[in-house]
């Protein structure tokens, strides 16, 4: 995972909405979005090498994503960083508990970036710093660099999803589309965003042979206590792998379940 755009409390309509691109080599298997059999209520994608997550929500609104800094001196991990939102969305604590746990052994995962919450605030959490932050209401995006530094790839996302603010009823397709940008943006200078100082890595879409966006996910929970998990999985040169899948869950609903075709939803055109 590494672009992820937040509203939190900021849509009357909708208390929290999640953008996300999952940037990965496509070589790593993995698992497309679903239903965790250790808790229906839960959806997202799992790693087959390690068996954590990028990116899981709850039915009722709980959430956590990681992602990865770009640091090409860095060693491995002991641990798999997919295991700590693996760990959060299965429990029950805290976010301010988790990250407190988390701080006494940080070191023994490759560096990373945390964003944990629900419906009524998030926390996020930089490991090589230490820092953390709370955001109870607003905007908010998070990626590969630092978390305070301005990003160009993620205001562009943010610009967009605040101009879909106030929109009823909300359109996952067109969310969906906000994340299938591959514009270029301007790239940073090595070293200023953490990430690799070229262009083909500053769109909020990246297109590649080897490595690229493989997965585009949109979460939209409601006042009424729904959330609508929506995901769109892509292969190499951007390649959509299917349609869109769907999945609608509720707050006081034992599990997730598939939504219906009748979402609207349109397959993105085969790039390329």
């Amino acid at each position: 995972m590494c672009l992820i755009a937040l509203a939190l409390g900021v849509d009357p309509h909708y208390p929290l909405l999640l953008l996300a691109n999952r940037d990965e080599r496509y070589e790593r298997p993995s698992l497309p979005s679903a239903p965790w059999p250790e808790d229906r209520r839960v959806l997202g994608g799992r790693d087959l090498i390690a068996g954590g997550t990028w990116l899981a929500v709850r039915s009722d609104g709980r959430f956590a994503a990681v992602t990865n800094r770009y640091r090409p001196e860095a060693r491995p991990g002991r641990r798999s960083r997919g295991e700590l939102p693996a760990a959060f969305i299965l429990g029950d604590a805290s976010a301010a508990e988790y990250l407190a746990a988390l701080r006494q052994r940080r070191d023994d995962y490759a560096p990373f970036n945390l964003l944990l919450g629900d419906l009524r605030e998030a926390v996020w959490f930089e490991s090589e710093s230490g820092e953390s932050g709370r955001l109870a209401r607003g905007l908010f995006t998070i990626g590969n660099g630092p978390v305070r530094t301005p990003w160009p790839k993620a205001e562009r996302l943010l610009e967009r999803l605040a101009a879909q603010l106030g929109r009823h009823p909300l359109a996952p397709a067109a969310l969906l589309a906000m994340l299938a940008d591959d514009k270029p943006t301007p790239a940073h200078p090595a070293g200023t965003a953490g990430e690799p100082p070229v262009m083909e890595q500053s769109p909020i879409f990246l297109v590649g042979e080897r490595f690229g966006t493989r997965a585009s996910t949109v979460v939209i929970a409601a006042a009424d206590g729904s959330v609508r998990y929506v995901e769109q999985c892509f292969g190499p040169g951007g390649r959509p792998l299917g349609p869109p899948t769907a999945w609608r869950a509720h707050a006081r609903a034992e599990r997730a379940l598939p939504e219906a075709a009748a979402l609207g939803l349109v397959r993105p055109e085969r790039r390329g």
